[in-house]
């Protein structure tokens, strides 16, 4: 039987196209040989499953697998998680880059934390005309043993800045992911599944630029585009939504009633926050913004 690898890449792909090569050469650059890159090709109408092929034909560590039909973007996320082998699990878009030194400075950091379940890093948004967008944050995240206080530094991080904190793609433990439910069909399974991660353990951080990712579509229609960009109003529907889908992952994972009331009375705070003040940023205090 082969090996486990040390770090599974995860690349869930629907027409990727030109961008699968600047993605596909930064996890093979990566200064860990130890590594297995999961390619799940979800039923590509474009040259997706020749390039993966001939890829896959050259590096042995390329594993391509591919459906025949549509089966969601979410679903197309959990498969590539769930053929992984590795110890440690990284998600990453198409388009997206990982600096050379990423898995071996992730990796380096989970060895010294072992009750740590994942590794987060800082990572620029690439911008459509090339430029780079970051964020220098500087300031408590997820380092702490108390289960409540991650969650109050959860839902303030995820209130400010998208460049602040990125837990789904970031490095995790495998076997703590493999106890969550995934993702979930929903507006917002990214916040849902990092809350049930917080509520597993804690996160510790490299202060490292470290990796880049597509930045979102600035279409005023765009879902992203509303979540990400601090210009667009957030509707309040959708806010209520995702508060609510929230508590039900602080209700599934309290352990005590006190700690329930505790987690609904923090996540009732921020929600009514952000209803009342929908284009509410704390960057200007905490967060310097720039382009690289």
């Amino acid at each position: 039987m082969d090996e486990q690898p040390l770090i599974s890449f995860g690349l869930p792909v629907r027409n990727g196209g030109s961008n699968l090569q600047r993605t596909l050469e930064s996890l093979q650059a990566q200064d860990v040989a130890n590594i297995e890159i999961i390619i799940s090709d979800n039923a590509s109408t474009d040259d997706t499953q020749e390039i993966m092929e001939a890829a896959a034909q050259t590096d042995p560590r390329i594993v391509y697998y591919r459906s025949e039909s549509d089966q969601g973007q979410i679903e197309n996320f959990n498969n590539v998680f769930r053929l992984a082998r590795g110890k440690y699990f990284r998600w990453i878009g198409c388009g997206d880059r990982l600096i050379e030194n990423y898995a071996s400075s992730c990796v380096a950091q989970l060895d010294t934390s072992p009750n740590a379940i994942g590794v987060t890093t800082d990572y620029c948004f690439i911008q459509q005309d090339g430029t780079k967008r970051c964020a220098a944050f500087h300031g408590l995240r997820l380092e702490s043993p108390s289960r409540l206080r991650r969650l109050r530094r959860f839902l303030w991080l995820t209130d400010c800045d998208p460049l602040y904190f990125d837990p789904i793609y970031s490095m995790v433990r495998s076997d703590a992911l493999r106890k969550t439910p995934l993702l979930q069909i929903h507006r917002d399974p990214d916040h849902i599944l990092a809350l049930e991660l917080c509520f597993a353990g804690p996160f510790v951080h490299v202060q490292e630029y470290l990796a880049e990712r597509m930045a979102p579509p600035e279409d005023p229609d765009s879902t992203l585009a509303k979540r990400y960009h601090a210009d667009l109003r957030h509707h309040r529907t959708r806010i209520t939504r995702r508060y609510i889908a929230l508590a039900g992952v602080a209700r599934a994972n309290a352990k005590t009633l006190q700690e329930m009331l505790t987690s609904y009375a923090y996540i009732f705070l921020y929600y009514i926050r952000r209803v009342r003040h929908p284009w509410r940023r704390y960057r200007k205090s905490v967060v310097t913004a720039f382009s690289r």
